[in-house]
């Protein structure tokens, strides 16, 4: 899995390449990758192998936010809106915990209440990812600024895609900014001149 994480991050440079939605894509490839089986290997999760999710999945969500190596893994998933895979396998897991429950009771639960069930597991996840980025140190800034907001913008696909059209116009700005400043001409000059050397008097 991380070598599928590094291989695809490579296909999505900070300026140009592929489109948000496509960057998202990828993500959600891996994620299902990284994913499967859960509800079978999530009680003998270890904090090794959680490190191991946590790797490949900073690499993918720093890239969907056309972001640097500097930025610390809490604020690249919050900006990228993917919750920690844990997190993810967490959700998965307790949800077939639970149908097995309702089955062993003879229990046929309708759509609706497995939707009502699926929906407060993911809630109590996004809670505890909100109290991860409120007592991480790292990428404090970005981390205090989505926290408190995070429910509302997790709390349905319209107001998480309204998250992603302002994300996406605010990297589209930043692409043109840099296009205009390559094609500035004394750009160049600017760089050549504070690469070289001083000249002498």
């Amino acid at each position: 899995m991380p070598r599928t994480a590094g291989a695809l991050s490579r296909l999505m440079p900070n300026l140009g390449g592929p489109a948000a939605s496509c960057r998202r894509l990828y993500l959600g490839v891996v994620r299902s990758m990284a994913l499967y089986g859960a509800p079978v290997w999530y009680g003998a999760l270890s904090g090794d192998n959680a490190l191991v999710l946590r790797r490949a999945q900073r690499v993918l969500a720093v890239r969907v936010i056309r972001g640097y190596r500097t930025v610390s893994a809490e604020a690249a998933l919050a900006l990228a809106g993917s919750m920690p895979w844990d997190l993810d396998a967490l959700v998965l897991a307790a949800m077939y915990k639970w149908r097995g429950d309702q089955r062993s009771q003879g229990q046929r639960p309708a759509p609706r209440e497995v939707e009502a069930e699926r929906l407060r597991l993911e809630e109590d996840a996004v809670a505890r990812w909100r109290e991860r980025l409120v007592d991480s140190t790292a990428g404090r800034r970005t981390t205090g600024a989505i926290a408190p907001t995070l429910s509302e913008m997790a709390s349905s696909e319209e107001a998480w895609q309204a998250v992603l059209t302002f994300c996406e116009d605010v990297i589209s700005q930043k692409e043109a900014a840099e296009r205009e400043r390559e094609a500035d001409a004394s750009a160049p000059m600017i760089r050549r001149r504070r690469l070289g050397r001083r000249r002498r008097d």
